[in-house]
């Protein structure tokens, strides 16, 4: 009997490690991080002087407004149901 139980522990120990890239994957809101990289590649472009600060801001504020109508989009649609 211990020897089962035992046996039992290592592979769920080993299956819980096994899947732990699927279970980030699907954790992940691929939503936001595609936003992230969005303002990450905004906030580069003006600390490289490629844009002025009043366009930063501007920019800025409307991927925050895309991105919000987003959310918003996804939640009506969850909330639907």
């Amino acid at each position: 009997m211990k020897k089962a139980s035992f046996a039992l522990l290592i592979f769920l120990l080993a299956g819980c490690t096994y899947g732990t890239e699927q279970i980030k994957t699907l954790v992940a809101d691929p939503h936001y991080a595609k936003y992230q990289e969005k303002l990450n590649h905004l906030e580069k472009s003006y600390l490289d002087t490629n844009i002025t600060y009043s366009e930063y801001l501007e920019k800025k504020q409307q991927l925050e407004d895309d991105y919000t109508k987003e959310v918003k989009e996804r939640e009506d649609i969850i909330h639907q149901n």
